[in-house]
């Protein structure tokens, strides 16, 4: 019985030896490095100007507008290549190349929250700072985040822990102000988010959402007037 296994085993051992190896295949790249630099600025095109679902048809047009090229016929790019190009290289190395640029500059934060179709709370995160790059003052987009609930507690933790973990300070000598709708648990004079950073920041400047604040003053305007304005105006514009 041993004898067989033995037999067995150095047999399975031959059969390994005489297979191909599959190492060369392996951490090394084979595509050639003029395809790669074309594939990621399409994705970053992509990302920035139009929807990802669009990339299959853009990739096979691509490989097909100069046949001479040497590059352009080589690109292999779609939907599922393009979401990883984007969300595992291109989104961490230029994030990371905004939070050395915001530095310890002072910087504003613009915040909305929203709500998903599976009834979860998420907060988007802008930010406005001065960029020594390119010498003129940003508003980029930061984050967008899952929120625990829509309080102004909850709302308020998120912001602080998630800055402090991407190094960015939040207090009173770089903050300066933040821009938020006009939901109670935003702008509110007690327990809101507005007034929880002003605790340790008193000179932070609060601004309210422009639009949110023409409706509410046309809104109160229109419920002074007569009805009779009201009433002729919808009769001419109908």
């Amino acid at each position: 019985m041993q004898r067989r296994i033995f037999i067995k085993n150095v047999k399975a051992d031959k059969d390994i030896k005489q297979s191909r190896k599959i190492g060369p295949h392996f951490g090394v790249s084979l595509i050639d490095e003029k395809r790669k630099v074309a594939e990621f600025k399409i994705a970053a095109f992509v990302s920035e100007h139009c929807s990802v679902q669009t990339i299959d048809h853009l990739g096979e047009l691509i490989t097909v507008l100069d046949k001479d090229s040497k590059v352009l016929p080589k690109v292999k790019l779609h939907g599922t290549k393009c979401t990883g190009l984007i969300v595992n290289i291109l989104s961490p190395c230029l994030f990371e190349e905004l939070l050395v640029e915001i530095g310890i500059s002072w910087y504003s934060l613009i915040l909305d929250e929203i709500t998903a179709l599976d009834a979860k709370k998420g907060l988007g995160f802008m930010i406005r700072y001065f960029s020594k790059k390119f010498r003129q003052v940003r508003t980029t987009f930061y984050r967008l985040m899952e929120i625990e609930s829509g309080t102004a507690e909850a709302t308020t933790k998120t912001i602080k822990k998630q800055l402090e973990d991407d190094g960015v300070k939040l207090d009173k000598q770089i903050v300066l102000g933040i821009g938020v709708d006009g939901a109670n648990a935003m702008i509110s004079a007690h327990n809101s988010v507005s007034s929880r950073l002003a605790e340790s920041n008193p000179h932070i400047i609060t601004i309210k959402c422009l639009p949110h604040s023409l409706y509410k003053c046309a809104k109160n305007a229109c419920d002074v007037l007569p009805r009779l304005l009201d009433t002729i105006v919808k009769e001419f514009t109908r």
